[in-house]
């Protein structure tokens, strides 16, 4: 486990990654700005989990490339089995794309493509639920996605907002709890990484050209800080039911 350069004294969140040379982003950034010391565990890597969470002030278990459904794979498993204890639960967790639904799974609910095989790679629009107006602040917005499968809820949380393809792109199951589909930590040096390393398939519908993001992002990048900036501060604050 590898602490961030920045020592703060407001506390500490605990970053949960998925490979070698993941980025906690623009969420990472966020977090430092309000005086938090991030705390990176490399989870697949092989760090371990801490048994213990009561040193963290939050919780945040962000993307990769592989599925909640891996359970083939040990660290999934492992992080599955972690959040079903409901100790990483006991203090503000944010599940980020895979990290939320790792999350929905261990409540109970199902993880699984797009039925017409669709994905969400680029800027795409989310809709905000009453709730998720309340709490996120508008009700429609473009947000930078990576997935190809979506959520269905359990009998836990709440739907905050959805898309025209997957119906769960952001939802809460409690005061400190948050899952999100989308991706606010993204910079577009980040993004420009991702599509040059994975090089998804741009016949599959919803996913959007590099040059097509690229120019979304001139337009919703700022705007996506804003509402990074108000999401944390209500997740801190354990303010995640309306």
């Amino acid at each position: 486990m590898d602490n961030g350069h920045e020592v703060a004294s407001k506390g500490k969140i605990l970053c949960v990654l998925h490979q070698e040379h993941s980025t906690t982003g623009r969420i990472g950034q966020t977090l430092r700005s309000k005086g938090y010391e991030v705390v990176k565990c490399r989870h697949a890597c092989g760090d371990p989990l801490p048994e213990e969470t009561e040193p963290f002030d939050g919780i945040v278990i962000f993307g990769g490339p592989m599925s909640a459904n891996d359970t083939h794979l040990e660290f999934i498993r492992g992080e599955l089995d972690w959040l079903v204890t409901g100790k990483p639960l006991e203090v503000p967790f944010l599940g980020v794309c895979l990290g939320a639904q790792l999350l929905a799974r261990a409540m109970g609910g199902e993880v699984g493509p797009h039925e017409y095989g669709a994905k969400e790679i680029g800027y795409h629009e989310i809709m905000t639920t009453p709730t998720g107006k309340s709490l996120m602040g508008f009700d429609k917005s473009h947000v930078f996605q990576w997935h190809s499968e979506g959520i269905h809820l359990g009998d836990y949380g709440e739907t905050l907002a959805f898309s025209q393809r997957f119906n769960n792109q952001a939802f809460s199951a409690g005061a400190n709890i948050l899952g999100i589909q989308f991706h606010l930590e993204m910079f577009p040096e980040l993004m420009a990484r991702w599509y040059h390393k994975a090089q998804p398939d741009l016949t599959i519908d919803g996913v959007h050209e590099p040059e097509h993001s690229s120019e979304a992002s001139k337009r919703h990048f700022e705007h996506n800080g804003k509402l990074l900036n108000h999401l944390l501060d209500r997740w801190l604050a354990q303010e995640m039911v309306a």
